[in-house]
Order: C-alpha cells, then structure tokens, then sequence
C-alpha cells in the first residue's frame, strides 16, 4: 500500500483480518523451500510463523503463506523493519495441527536444510552462510521387511583431515527399498572427508546398501542386517550380510569413506 510492505496473508468467509504494513526502508527476507515426498509430508498452505534471528536482533513472527503439497518448491517473502544485522538462526512455529517437513530451506541465500514442525510446537534451525560447504548425501535403503527408517532423526556428522561439522539431521524419505538423499551445509573447514558419522536419535533402525557423501563412498563399519532364507544361497547371503550398514537404536556408527 504506496510502497508499505503488507505481505502474505489471507481473508476467511465474513472475518476481518489485521496486518501490520512495513515501511518502503523495511529489510526484505525471501524464503525458498521444498517439501518432502513422503504421503504425509505436505503442510498447510499457511499457519507458520517464521521468525528470522540474527546477530544484533529478530525480527516480528510473520506467517509464510505457500504451497506446501508434497514435493512442491515453495516461496515467501518477509517484510520486517527490525535490524538484525547478520542471519544465524530461523524459528518456525507451527500453529494449527497440520505436520509439515520440508527437505530444504534457505533465507536470502542462507542455507536452512531440511526438518520439520509439529502441532503448535516451535523449531529453531541454524541458518549457515552463502559460502558454507555444500555436502550431497545419496543413499540406497535396503529392501529387508525391516530395513526402512524414519524420514528424519539420523544425524550425519562429516569428519574431515582438519576437523568436522555440527551434526546434521537427513531428512528424506527412508522407506524400504528407496533410494533417496539429502543435502545440507556447514561452516566448518574439515578439510578431505575421511569418515561419516550417524547417530540415530530414536527407536527406527534404518539399514541402507549405499551411501555416498559428495561422491565418496560410505566402505567399512557398522553391521551387515539380513533375515535368514532357506532358499538363498550362502553367498547372495554373505553379500547381503557384508554390504548392508545399519544405525541402530539411540546408537553412533562411524564408517570409513573409500
């Protein structure tokens, strides 16, 4: 309205609604995201209340009114007149009872990642900066009865010739016989990737064949998982007993990159 900065938002059948208008100086913040393919993955179109942290300040909550289907790119934008000064964290607060996860998040440039909001509950993410290193994780869930995980809870620590990253949650669809990945970023300088670390924070043990982290593959470590077969022979056997990692229970597993 003459250049004031309103933003997003939405009017139901005979309700008023209010909405704060921001002045034409106010500090603009884009969202960008995309939301996980699993069935019940997709959230509501809006209801989530973004409030960008930085390093002198945060801004007001402010709805991000999208698409948010399974599998849709999604976008917003955020007009707020508080300065912030540097971007270093997003709360997200869910406040109706539509679950949503999303794979991937970024604010103006800042890498988010992936994770997910629960009914009326409140997240805080890290955002890392524009220059963060960028790591690619692909993965093959074993076929096994048992062998799928959850989509999210399994946190991949890189371990590198100069140090490591924080931990980062995978977020992705881990059901049986699926291949899938993730991708999130660090600050950190570790130097050449040497080892991949995985702790499993729940009760969903997830076994996968491969895995690969920015085209390095995932070798030793772990433990083969595979159900006895009668009509198998002792080697298919011993393949799938030799090439199928797992992270069990509430435990860390480290493997060694080839």
């Amino acid at each position: 309205v003459n250049g004031y900065h309103v933003g997003g938002g939405s009017v139901d059948d005979y309700k008023t609604e209010v909405y704060p208008a921001y002045g034409k100086d106010a500090s603009e913040y884009k969202v960008l995201f995309e939301t996980g393919s699993g069935q019940y993955y997709g959230g509501s179109s809006q209801g989530y209340m973004f409030t960008i942290v930085g390093t002198k300040g945060e801004t007001s909550p402010h709805d991000c009114p999208a698409a948010r289907g399974k599998t849709e790119i999604g976008q917003c934008t955020i007009e707020d007149d508080a300065d912030i000064g540097e971007i270093k964290e997003v709360k997200i607060y869910n406040s109706g009872d539509d679950w949503w996860l999303f794979t991937s998040l970024t604010v103006n440039g800042n890498h988010v990642g992936g994770g997910s909001v629960d009914d009326y509950k409140t997240e805080v993410y890290p955002a890392y900066g524009k220059d963060a290193s960028e790591y690619k994780v692909l993965f093959e869930t074993g076929s096994g009865q048992y062998y799928g995980g959850s989509s999210q809870g399994y946190m991949f620590t890189i371990v590198g010739t100069k140090g490591e990253t924080s931990p980062h949650n995978c977020v992705a669809n881990k059901a049986k016989g699926t291949s899938n990945g993730c991708t999130f970023y660090d600050n950190a300088d570790i130097g050449e990737i040497k080892e991949v670390k995985i702790y499993n924070s729940g009760d969903d043990w997830w076994a996968f064949t491969s895995l690969t982290v920015n085209g390095y593959h995932v070798g030793g470590g772990g433990r083969g998982q595979v159900q006895f077969c009668p009509i198998m022979s002792n080697f298919v056997q011993w393949f799938f007993v030799q090439f199928s990692k797992s992270v069990d229970d509430y435990k860390t597993e480290v493997f060694s990159i080839q």
